[in-house]
């Protein structure tokens, strides 16, 4: 009798369902994919390539099975590659959710074997990765490789997801899929689940000829974490205490996102080594002053309604939709890439054209971080590189540091005029990057605003011991017409001590790892 009830016992767990034994499985849904218009139909005959897949019955792919919750977390996402310099487009466009693949729409590379890298910000299981390459006409591109790793140099730990270099033309071995058309469909991948933080994908020109296109990446996937329920939460990632209300404790730093649902940056941020309150009382990294040519929105965007959503990666996304009288949507996506480190990245999309748009993001410190000082152009003082300007009140109690004097009219076409709070700004020294500090006693902590200079025309503050105890950034600074969608980046770095030397390599590094940034001293 106890030889039969552990057979029936063993047959029970092999034949009952999974739920019944107590187990569970993600629950799968369909992928739903957006795809872009077509642009031919039929399938060609002149294409002569030696390892092509037989022509599909139907131009609808099966349905693909996902893990619910699983979203596109490419998007936005920063993009490199081995030709930095695209002959067409920006790598960016790769993250950017545009797949029409029309003019404007792809980026073209060099010659030969290339390839492109997202950095997904985290790691995350993978469960499917879509790639339009390019789909205005019928061609097959060469050596397709999709690769995964943790490893930003993919010197270890990589794992290949596709391949279907029949012929190691490549030199990475020979892969097992095969090659295939070019539709508005895109290629869909399945990485069965591999983890990873970065992806790397490789073309070997194509049957139009040596030069390499992408129009857009997707990567359809869910944080690691979130798989291995009972796996400590990483750090690095905001948590939802009340309604659209976040808090923050990366080992460094201390505080809340949000509070009150209203968005006003970070607030009650505390340095936990030192025990330093850092932010004045309309918090750090605000949505203030928004603008086109000579006309103001409102008081402030953080005064505007907005909802917000904690995102897979532990990021949080704050959205405020247009309105009667704002014809435009703006979003801002808050991430942390380091203990210490916060990125921003805001984004407009206009319904009417935005003649010179700005977003004027504001940061007020504490009376702790007085002295401010911004990175200009160099002159005698700097034998002709870029140094930290100190802010004297003798130079004027608001100064506006402007990227270059191309701009000047820009920030002078009466905006600043506007009420409430206008503002009589003292033009000072060009930017020779847009990198603005505020700090302590000399050997104390430093907050560090920075953005690439594409994306940000103006740098402004009081002068130094002002009040105000603030720095603020004007992003955009263009033109953004009709149906266009617009972005901007910036960084905060708290640093304990930075030289000018240090502070000046936090900002390259930046630069570094981001597509389309001007250098420092350009």
């Amino acid at each position: 009798m106890v030889k039969a009830g552990i057979i029936v016992g063993l047959l029970a767990a092999v034949l009952l369902p999974p739920a019944a034994r107590g187990e569970t499985k993600p629950r799968k849904v369909k992928l739903e994919l957006k795809l872009p218009k077509a642009q031919f139909v039929g399938t060609p005959k002149n294409l002569k390539t030696p390892n092509l897949e037989a022509p599909r019955k139907t131009h609808k792919r099966e349905p693909f099975y996902v893990p619910a919750g699983v979203k596109n977390v490419a998007l936005g996402k920063k993009v490199t590659g081995s030709d930095m310099e695209p002959i067409i487009g920006e790598l960016k466009m790769l993250a950017d959710a545009d797949k029409e693949g029309e003019e404007g729409s792809y980026v073209e590379l060099g010659p030969g074997k290339q390839h492109v890298q997202i950095d997904l910000g985290a790691t995350y299981g993978l469960y499917a990765i879509v790639v339009w390459h390019f789909h205005n006409q019928a061609r097959v591109y060469r050596d397709i490789i999709v690769q995964c790793s943790n490893d930003p140099r993919f010197s270890k730990n990589v794992r290949t997801v596709f391949n279907n270099d029949h012929d190691n033309s490549a030199g990475m071995g020979v892969g097992k899929q095969k090659e295939y058309i070019e539709t508005n469909q895109g290629r869909l991948i399945d990485p069965k689940g591999v983890t990873g933080r970065y992806l790397r994908l490789y073309s070997n020109g194509s049957t139009a000829g040596d030069m390499n296109h992408y129009v857009e990446i997707e990567v359809y996937g869910l944080p690691a974490s979130a798989e291995q329920p009972g796996k400590r939460p990483s750090r690095l990632a905001f948590i939802s205490s009340t309604k659209e209300e976040y808090r923050f404790d990366t080992g460094v730093l201390r505080g809340t996102l949000r509070r009150g649902g209203k968005s006003r940056g970070l607030s009650s941020v505390t340095h936990i080594p030192s025990g330093t309150r850092l932010d004045g009382s309309l918090g750090i990294l605000s949505h203030y002053r928004v603008f086109t040519a000579n006309k103001r929105y409102g008081h402030a965007a953080w005064d505007w309604p907005s909802t917000s959503k904690l995102m897979p990666d532990g990021a949080v996304q704050v959205d405020w939709p247009k309105a009667k009288d704002r014809p435009f949507e703006m979003a801002a996506v808050y991430r942390w890439s380091g203990p210490a480190t916060l990125d921003v990245t805001t984004t407009v999309k206009a319904q009417k054209d935005l003649p010179g748009f700005e977003s004027f993001l504001a940061s007020y410190f504490s009376k702790g971080l007085p002295a401010s000082s911004v990175y200009v152009e160099g002159g005698a003082k700097a034998e002709g590189k870029g140094f930290l300007q100190t802010t004297e009140k003798s130079a004027g109690i608001w100064q506006m540091f402007p990227r270059d004097k191309k701009v000047v009219p820009l920030i002078q076409d009466g905006r600043w005029k506007l009420p409430p709070n206008p503002v009589a700004w003292a033009i000072r020294d060009n930017l020779a990057a847009p990198l603005g500090i505020r700090r302590g006693k000399p050997k104390g902590l430093a907050a560090i605003l920075m953005a690439p200079a594409e994306d940000c025309f103006a740098l402004s503050t009081p002068y130094q011991g002002e009040g105000h105890f603030s720095l603020y950034l004007s992003l955009f600074g263009r033109d953004v017409k009709a149906g266009q969608t617009a972005t901007a980046r910036s960084r905060l770095v708290i640093a304990k001590s930075p030289t000018e030397q240090q502070i000046l390599a936090l900002y390259k590094e930046y630069v570094k790892g981001l597509t389309g940034a001007l250098q420092p001293g350009r």
